[in-house]
């Protein structure tokens, strides 16, 4: 599953919110190794020139919470 998303980022795809659950879930069970977290990372760092990354994250999706 992993790679999955792997593959998605670096083609620039956002993930579903299920895709971003998934990971979330993975990486705080120790699923994922600190590479395919590095990975992940820059993938959405690159991808996201000229974008707000906090409303644009590739990851999240955008999907932030509000804060007050």
């Amino acid at each position: 599953m992993i790679n999955i998303i792997l593959e998605k980022l670096l083609n620039g795809t956002d993930l579903t919110m299920k895709e971003s659950t998934e990971t979330a879930d993975f990486i705080m069970n120790g699923k994922v190794n600190n590479s395919q977290i590095a990975a992940m990372l820059t993938a959405n760092s690159t991808e996201n020139k000229g974008r707000n990354p906090r409303r644009d994250c590739r990851i999240c999706n955008g999907n932030e919470k509000k804060r007050n």
